[in-house]
């Protein structure tokens, strides 16, 4: 692990601990909570640009629940292209990945187109 991680794991962990200054936890609470919740903080905005990209692309279907909050789903009609764009992102991030380790090939699973 480079030190440009592990300052990063290390700012994660004093973020967390500036919001929760009383925590006390395990090596394993802090891994699984801390760290989680500071990920998933930090990942809240990308995900509502994501999925507001698959919207206005037409892979995404939005609609209100019955809890009054917005409920995603699979555009069915787009379900060819929307494979399709999937394993060319994966293609594109694996050709990526193998360039820049080589010795760490990742295995990009596919999604399969239905007939």
């Amino acid at each position: 692990m480079s030190k440009a991680q592990t300052s990063q794991i290390a700012h994660e962990i004093l973020g967390y601990l500036v919001k929760h200054p009383r925590a006390q936890d395990t090596f394993e609470g802090i891994l699984e909570w801390w760290l989680l919740e500071e990920k998933i903080e930090r990942r809240r905005a990308e995900v509502r640009m994501a999925l507001a990209e698959l919207v206005t692309d037409g892979f995404l279907l939005e609609g209100e629940g019955k809890d009054a909050r917005t409920h995603y789903r699979v555009n069915e009609q787009k379900y060819k292209e929307i494979a399709a764009r999937y394993n060319h992102d994966s293609n594109q991030n694996s050709d990526t990945q193998a360039r820049s380790h080589n010795d760490d090939q990742i295995e990009t699973p596919r999604v399969r187109e239905s007939h």
